[in-house]
């Protein structure tokens, strides 16, 4: 009885286990075996010139225990018997496509039974795809057994392909397989086999590796000798694990350069991986980078970079230390290396509360300021700043007073009110006139030529204007206008009954004489120091101007009369408010402040009650978000008759999201414009940016910083009407500085790094059950504070 033996199913897989790792893990050595692999299919067969198939359980050729494959000759004569037993189903799926087979190997595990006569194998011949034996019969003479259960039977070799020409497809099919054969020779002669194994040698297919170098391109690759730079290459190899070494020359070809040590001496494969060369000990100059590499079978690859890379001579720098002596802070701090010549700026920031108190260059004490700049650095250098409480200010309040014509109120502007004290307000109506409204805090009250704020707690507002007073039925009124350097008498106003008449005396002042005499608005073709209005049956006015005699030409004095009105008139943004500020001799004066943009931000705005001489008004506009515009000046020299300014196009506002951002990072730039306006968007006075704001107004970009160099820049903006062509003045600037932190939320001192200040903000704005406290450490901007904010802080910190 023959029995084929099988290895337990964990044995196999350790095996194959083993070829896997030898396989990836071999360099040089290239031919590789499966080990020993079982069958799965036992096949029991007659064929010619072999008698019937007398194999019992040809299955039990599976695993190595003691169910075997089993024959008993059922007849004995001269002829010898063989029995056939066919073993398929070899799993040699882990040999890569296209390898090379070199050898089979088999092993048979057989004996026959003690006292049942005797047996040999003469049969052990390959399979091919559809079971039929080919090539030569390894066992052709025959192999005696014996009693020895632990008899191994081997034939073939890591280098027989027992005479045939074998593939991958051929040993992978579930087909191939081989065919023992077992000659018993005794009658009832027990013959078994235990197990039958093929083990399977072969060589890998092989393709040379791939080097491909990325950078140094030529392209702003300049280092300084000492610096790290980073070579970025791709290597690759299908079948081996390989590594290249990088060189430097001055050529682009020759492979002649100088070895560059360290992590590029060696460098591991990757799709645009880095290694990093230390050029220490470099002499200054420009130079090729190659990389060389081989599988130890193809011939070596090389590969040159497209650019070069330029290692610049060392810079020598000095080192500038800025400390505070707490409450402040400057920008940046600790050590700052400087080239020598270069500048550094530094800016001094104290706390809320706090101002500079001293402030030492290398020692010595110069004027505080909040910026100090060192030039033409040739030395290391300190700086140090202390920090001062600022007195407590007092507690006031401002109460605004304004007037209309024809009348004054005094003290008349904003005035400014010690808290819980009172402030009087005394009202005079020109000759003629009478208090018409007395509004307070928006609220009129009653009319009076006095009015008092008591135990004054918070702003206030009073605004009074005035009336002619009538005159009586049946009369009408003459009104007589003052202007320097002389008199029209009687003065003010003059109530005459209707055909009546009333005379006026002109008196000039001393070396003065009368200029100009005009009557109701028009000046007369002659000068008198009289005029009678005669049947009078209108209301009327009259004002001279006095001109000095010659010689006696005094220093030049404003003349004062009214002025009609000035308008002002344009587009803003819808929804905006604006302020007319009025300059006068050093002070800005609110003098009306009302929302009159509509929903497509036109405005008209009107002002009156002017003197004779120059004025500047500004048109300030806030938006809706309460950002004020670049004030508009205009001056006017006041004539006769109204000022009009139209077709203002106001400044656009803008505003920034952050105040720093991670070069790469982009900038959050957002305002107000006019509806359909362009907005044209300046860094450091580069225009950047084009676009129309939208039919609110509204308009927000996120700008790229990548261009942008390390430090502070400043963007501002202008709006354009592309149907006139008519362009703003620039709105205001705002600064923001390009940082190099990777996550400038998270310097919270804001001193330009992330350390253990920031390290104590964190923990306690994480402790605080104050949620506005705690917003300010969502550093992912998810509207949330929890263990995500948490690790990207540690990842920063750990990156400073």
């Amino acid at each position: 009885m023959f029995t084929f033996l099988k290895k337990p199913t964990w044995k196999i897989v350790a095996m194959f286990s083993i070829a896997v790792v030898f396989l990836f893990s071999i360099s040089t050595a290239f031919a590789l075996t499966t080990a020993q692999v079982y069958p799965t299919l036992g096949t029991s067969v007659s064929e010619s010139p072999w008698s019937n198939n007398g194999w019992a359980t040809p299955t039990n050729i599976y695993s190595d225990d003691s169910a075997t494959a089993n024959v008993t000759p059922a007849s004995y004569d001269t002829g010898d018997r063989t029995y056939v037993l066919k073993a398929t189903g070899f799993d040699f799926s882990a040999i890569p496509d296209g390898s090379t087979i070199n050898g089979v190997t088999a092993r048979v595990n057989a004996f026959y039974r003690s006292g049942q006569g005797s047996g040999s194998i003469d049969l052990c011949q390959l399979l091919d795809v559809s079971r039929a034996k080919v090539g030569t019969n390894q066992c052709s003479t025959a192999v005696a057994l014996t009693t020895n259960t632990g008899t191994i039977i081997t034939k073939g070799s890591s280098a027989d392909t027992w005479g045939n020409t074998l593939t991958t497809a051929w040993v992978k099919d579930p087909d191939f397989g081989i065919a023992i054969g077992v000659l018993a020779t005794a009658y009832n002669a027990d013959v078994d086999v235990d197990y039958v194994t093929l083990e399977i040698d072969y060589t890998l297919p092989d393709t040379a590796p791939t080097l491909s170098i990325s950078q140094p391109d030529g392209s702003g690759d300049i280092v300084n000798v000492g610096d790290l730079y980073n070579i970025t290459y791709s290597l690759a190899d299908a079948e081996q694990t390989v590594t290249a070494s990088f060189y430097y020359d001055t050529n682009n070809s020759g492979l002649d350069g100088t070895a560059i040590t360290g992590a590029c001496a060696s460098a591991g494969e990757g799709t645009n991986a880095t290694c990093s060369w230390n050029t220490t000990g470099v002499t200054p100059g420009t130079y090729y980078v190659y990389g060389l590499t081989t599988d130890g079978i193809a011939p070596q690859v090389s590969s040159y970079s497209y650019g070069t890379i330029t290692i610049n001579a060392p810079v020598v720098t000095f080192d500038i230390i800025a400390t505070v002596g707490g409450n402040g802070a400057t920008t940046p701090s600790g050590v700052t290396n400087v080239p020598q010549g270069g500048s550094q700026t530094y800016s001094i920031t104290p706390n809320s509360g706090y101002d500079v108190e001293t402030l030492l260059i290398d020692g010595s004490s110069i004027a505080t300021s909040t910026s100090y700049t060192f030039t033409n650095v040739q030395a290391s250098h300190t700086i140090y700043a202390t920090f001062a409480l600022l007195p407590t200010p007092p507690v006031t309040h401002t109460i605004t007073s304004s007037a209309g014509s024809n009348g004054s109120i005094t003290p008349l502007g904003a005035i400014v009110v010690a808290d819980s004290a009172s402030q009087t307000f005394t009202i005079a109506p020109d000759s003629g006139f009478t208090v018409a409204t007395l509004v307070v805090d928006s609220v009129g009250v009653a009319t009076s030529t006095s009015y008092t704020f008591t135990n004054v707690t918070v702003d206030h507002t009073i605004a009074v204007t005035f009336a002619l007073i009538p005159a009586p039925h049946g009369s009408f009124t003459i009104i007589a206008n003052q202007n320097p350097n002389g008199i029209v008498s009687p003065s003010g106003s003059t109530v005459v009954a209707e055909g009546g008449s009333q005379t006026y005396t002109i008196t000039p002042n001393s070396s003065y004489d009368v200029a100009s005499l005009i009557i109701d608005s028009s000046p007369l073709s002659s000068t008198s120091t009289s005029y009678t209005f005669t049947n009078v049956t209108a209301d009327h006015t009259i004002e001279a101007i006095f001109v000095a005699l010659p010689g006696t030409e005094p220093a030049p004095i404003a003349i004062v009369r009214r002025l009609a009105s000035i308008t002002f008139s344009g587009r803003a943004f819808p929804d905006g408010k604006i302020s007319i500020v009025r300059k006068e001799l050093g002070n800005e004066i609110v003098t009306k402040e009302q929302g009159v943009t509509d929903a497509n931000g036109f405005f008209n705005i009107r002002f009156t009650d002017l003197q004779t001489g120059s004025h500047s008004f500004g048109v300030l506009i806030k938006d809706p978000d309460g950002r004020a515009s670049q004030t508009k000046f205009f001056v006017v020299d006041v004539s006769r008759g109204d000022e009009i300014f139209k077709d203002i196009i106001a400044p656009p506002t803008v505003d920034i999201l952050n105040g720093q951002v991670s070069r790469g990072g982009n900038l959050k730039i957002f305002g107000y414009a006019s509806p359909s306006h362009t907005i044209r968007v300046y860094f450091d006075d580069i225009l950047v940016k084009e676009a129309l704001a939208g039919r609110g107004g509204v308009y927000s970009f996120d700008m790229p910083t990548g261009a942008l160099d390390f430090g502070q820049h400043r963007v501002r903006a202008k709006q354009i009407n592309l149907d006139g062509g008519r362009e703003s003045d620039y709105s205001t600037e705002r600064a923001f500085i390009v940082s190099k932190l990777t996550v400038v939320k998270a310097d919270f001192s804001g001193d330009g790094k992330i350390d253990i200040t920031d390290w104590s903000i964190f923990l306690a704005r994480w402790s605080s059950k104050n949620s506005l406290v705690r917003a300010g450490i969502d550093l992912n901007d998810d509207g949330k504070v929890d263990i995500s904010d948490f690790s990207i802080f540690i990842k920063t910190i750990r990156k400073k």
